[in-house]
């Protein structure tokens, strides 16, 4: 996992070690490193001949060896830290965990650390409610002071987690194999702290979703985005990926990070930003058809050069030329119409659909909006193990060989290659792009054939055009 700062990676250990019940001590360390500790770390002296003096309050330290070790990454000139990650983590304690949550709320390593306190003393606090006042308030609140597990002290910090990283090693390793094309969304909040979730998601050899990474996001800035892309980036070794798919809000940071990388924007995004005007074009030539002619234009042509010409067409034939929605889409065209993208794998991916499903799938099948930190990572590890039980038994269900529907010997060679899922896509390309017609023309040459598809269905984009051969009888 990776953190921008050490008080970062400290808060989030201290939630963990709430919820697990023991106590955490301040951090210590070194410029390159820090250590933290579970407060049972060490022994305390025993009393001897040359050490007569021992501390008069009990000890309850029992030489506990648990805790974590941060790294520090520094910049090019060695002088700013500009991100943490764990280099050690060691989770066995010796000891019984404190499971009363009042105990747990009276160590000073928890002060002001429960989220309930958190809310209503940042509403106070927002409200501009006196510091004094907040602790009479709460003191009476709670029967007296000794009940109180805040102190005026902890009021000046709420302890709020901006965001975190992480990648498991399995991930990375998916990475290495599928990491040609990622899509990153961050449409849903599913945790207690109302973070964006954001996956960074691509496609197996069985054209299955994996993932690479998640991040929970403080906010939704170019500077959080910036320092995401940067965690991913590092966690991937430096490599960025060939295309990634991401919504309006990401382009500049993600071109701050990954500069050889090809944006492609996600096409629901860029018209669901202009959807209330597209909506009001829709009715207005709604006799006319216009909206499946828009979206044909979007999804049908074969190259730029074609798409402009059609684009023009639509312009002139419903008088839109001044229209300044259309206007901004047809300015960043080459960020997401799928013709300027002929030349460059996508991995069959137009949108962000795939970081989407995977978040709605941890949102109703994993966690929900009271979902605590420490829960949250463990159902993404659940979630992950689920997905690699759904591609293993993919890739037995590939072992053996596979029938063939034609006997083309180039289908025979690549079924010997291909997965299962990869060749049902194949099997299906055969069958669509091979079933052409040659229509009448009668406005034609004797060497012009029209040819059209016998099924102009919008599945198959290919089969919206009609082709004209021309037949050179002196070659």
């Amino acid at each position: 996992m990776v953190f921008r700062s050490v008080d970062e990676a400290h808060k989030f250990y201290l939630r963990y070690a709430y919820e697990v019940g023991f106590p955490l001590k301040r951090y210590r360390g070194a410029k390159s490193h820090k250590w933290l500790n579970c407060s049972m770390e060490g022994k305390c002296a025993e009393r001897t001949v040359d050490n007569p003096k021992v501390r008069k309050t009990s000890s309850k330290r029992t030489g506990c060896k648990a805790g974590m070790k941060l790294k520090f990454i520094y910049d090019d000139a060695g002088e700013n830290v500009v991100s943490v990650r764990i280099d050690i983590l060691r989770l066995e304690h010796n000891h019984a965990f404190i499971t009363d949550k009042a105990e747990k709320d009276r160590l000073f390593c928890n002060k002001s650390h429960d989220p309930a306190y958190r809310e209503f003393i940042g509403a106070m606090q927002d409200s501009r409610v006196p510091q004094h006042c907040i602790m009479d308030l709460v003191t009476e609140m709670h029967g007296g002071p000794e009940f109180v597990p805040v102190t005026s002290q902890d009021l000046k910090d709420d302890g709020k987690i901006k965001s975190i990283f992480w990648s498991h090693a399995s991930q990375q390793g998916e990475y290495a194999d599928f990491g040609d094309v990622v899509t990153f969304d961050t449409t849903h909040k599913t945790n207690l702290y109302g973070k964006p979730l954001g996956m960074f998601v691509g496609a197996n050899n069985h054209l299955q979703c994996t993932t690479f990474g998640f991040v929970l996001l403080g906010d939704e800035t170019i500077e959080t985005f910036e320092w995401a892309f940067n965690a991913f980036k590092m966690c991937m070794g430096g490599d960025g990926p060939r295309v990634m798919l991401i919504d309006l809000a990401m382009p500049v940071a993600l071109g701050r990070v990954f500069p050889n990388t090809i944006h492609r924007l996600c096409l629901w995004h860029v018209q669901n930003r202009f959807r209330t005007h597209l909506n009001e074009l829709y009715k207005t030539f709604e006799d006319r058809d216009f909206k499946a002619k828009f979206q044909s234009i979007i999804h049908h042509p074969l190259t730029p050069f074609e798409f402009e010409a059609t684009w023009e067409w639509m312009l002139n034939e419903f008088s839109l030329r001044d229209d300044t929605t259309l206007k901004s889409l047809h300015e960043i065209r080459k960020e997401w119409i799928p013709a300027f993208f002929k030349d460059d794998f996508c991995g069959v991916m137009v949108s962000t659909q795939r970081s989407e499903s995977m978040n709605k799938v941890m949102k109703n099948s994993h966690v929900d909006a009271n979902t605590p930190l420490h829960e949250f990572a463990k159902q993404m590890m659940k979630m992950m193990y689920k997905r690699k039980m759904k591609e293993a038994a993919e890739a037995l269900a590939c072992k053996g060989q596979r029938e063939t529907n034609t006997l083309y010997p180039f289908e025979i060679r690549v079924a010997r290659a291909y997965t299962r899922a990869v060749m049902c896509r194949f099997e299906e390309s055969i069958k669509y792009f091979t079933a052409y017609k040659i229509v009448p023309d009668p406005d034609g040459g004797p060497n012009d054939y029209p040819v059209r598809h016998t099924n102009r269905s919008n599945k198959i984009v290919w089969g919206q055009h009609e082709f004209k051969v021309k037949m050179d009888v002196d070659a």
